[in-house]
């Protein structure tokens, strides 16, 4: 894999390479068709995607999109 390359050159490619989390923001940006930003935003919380990229984002991830997305509960409801 890393024959005939330098230490540094080595180093230097691995430091390229985009992180997990990059991956993930990127994969639901994709599977959503919406920006990189706005997935970041969702993943901190930021912003709440629309329904229709719940959907999305529910089925690239497997998981059902109330298990991704709870409603926040109101006053009423925890009585």
């Amino acid at each position: 894999m890393y024959q005939e390359q330098t230490l540094i050159e080595i180093y230097k490619e691995v430091k390229n390479q985009p992180t997990p989390c990059e991956l993930f923001v990127q994969g639901l940006a994709t599977a959503t068709h919406r920006s990189i930003h706005t997935a970041q935003k969702w993943v901190t919380g930021a912003q709440r995607p629309d329904l229709a990229a719940r959907h999305a984002i529910s089925d690239h991830l497997g998981i059902p999109v109330t298990t991704l997305f709870p409603e926040a509960k109101t006053v009423s409801d925890e009585k």
